[in-house]
């Protein structure tokens, strides 16, 4: 089953750029900038992990984190923020946090080992699926 990453950005370049070399990866990506129609396509499609800013839409991408999580304990968090100082302990719930830039490559470097991590956790024999 092809995973479902979900990249919720506000700047349309970077949201184009990140999408693109997530499908090329070979992923399932679904895009969209901090809103309400972000909230509704985590309810919608059950993102296997989520790409987003918790600042973005001024405060939305928490939201959006937060109601995720709600949904669904094992999704995993990106956070692509463009300063990462700014982030208070609610990033502790992030699986990972990168510094936001044009070069989707660290996007996706982070977004294939987690979802590999990920994918290890549920195969091995006798652990808990996580």
């Amino acid at each position: 089953m092809t995973p479902i990453v979900m990249v919720v950005e506000e700047q349309p370049v970077l949201r184009r750029s990140y999408a693109r070399f997530l499908r090329d990866e070979g992923y399932r990506v679904i895009v969209s900038p901090p809103s309400a129609d972000a909230l509704r396509m985590v309810r919608e499609n059950s993102p296997d992990l989520i790409v987003v800013d918790p600042s973005a839409g001024a405060g939305l991408g928490r939201v959006i984190a937060d109601e995720a999580l709600r949904i669904d304990p094992t999704v995993r968090l990106v956070f692509n923020t463009s300063d990462p100082m700014e982030l208070d302990f609610s990033s502790w719930m992030a699986d990972a946090c990168i510094v936001r830039s044009p070069r989707p490559g660290e996007v996706g470097e982070a977004v294939r080992a987690l979802l590999a991590r990920a994918l290890r956790v549920k195969r091995s024999p006798g652990r808990v699926h996580a």
